[in-house]
Formats: C-alpha cells, structure tokens, sequence
C-alpha cells in the first residue's frame, strides 16, 4: 500500500512539471506569453500639479504672521513677542516648551543691529 501511495505522489509530480520542459515535449504547441503590463506615467511633481498648494517662502511666513505676534504694533517684536513667536512654532513641531536659555540666545542671533528688537527682515534672515 505504502508503494502505491508512493507512486501516486510521484505520478502527480510529473503532471506538475515545469512548462518550459512541457514546451519542449510538445515543440508544435503554440507558446503563450502574458500581455505586456500597461506603461504608466509617473505623477507630476507637486509643484507641477495646479490643484497642489504652494508653499510659502519664509518671507511669506513672516509677512502673513507678523502683525499677530508685534502686539504693540510697533514694527518689531520685543523679545518677549519674539520668544511667544519662536516658542509657539517649535511647540507645532514637537510638542515641546522651548528652553528659555536657547530663546534667549535666538533673539540675540536674530537681533542683528543690537536694537533690542527684531524686525520683520531680521526674522526672515534668521529663519531663512
């Protein structure tokens, strides 16, 4: 019994052969092969797209914002104005309150002429 099990399993290998060594057993049967897959184009670049939205300069940032952190309206922010700024966005970014020493030292990079406040252009060539 154990040898016609045998026999069968190996009878329903050589039915499972491979298809080039079936090919070659039967040279006038037509090959097929599968369709070629359709070519697709690749998506245009973001930027490229016009329903994409544009990003904004930092330039733009600073523009579009600036008016919401100088409380006093008076053309450059204070450095507190400038550590509420600067806090709030490293906040979006990683959840964490900033440290007031290294806002400190960022106010005295960005404050360029030494007037104790930072201008609009002061903070775009500090964020840029």
């Amino acid at each position: 019994m154990k040898k016609l099990h045998f026999a069968a399993l190996l009878s329903a290998f050589s039915i499972l052969a491979p298809l080039p060594a079936a090919a070659q057993m039967m040279p006038d049967m037509p090959k097929v092969m599968a369709p070629p897959a359709p070519e697709v184009a690749p998506a245009p670049p973001a930027e490229a797209r016009p329903d994409a939205p544009k990003a904004m300069t930092v330039a733009e940032a600073v523009s579009a914002d600036f008016a919401k952190y100088d409380k006093d309206g008076s053309g450059a922010l204070s450095k507190v104005e400038f550590s509420a700024w600067i806090g709030e966005a490293k906040a979006k970014v990683d959840g964490k309150a900033p440290d007031p020493k290294a806002l400190g030292e960022a106010f005295i990079k960005a404050d360029v002429d030494k007037s104790k406040t930072v201008t609009a252009d002061e903070l775009t060539t500090y964020l840029s």
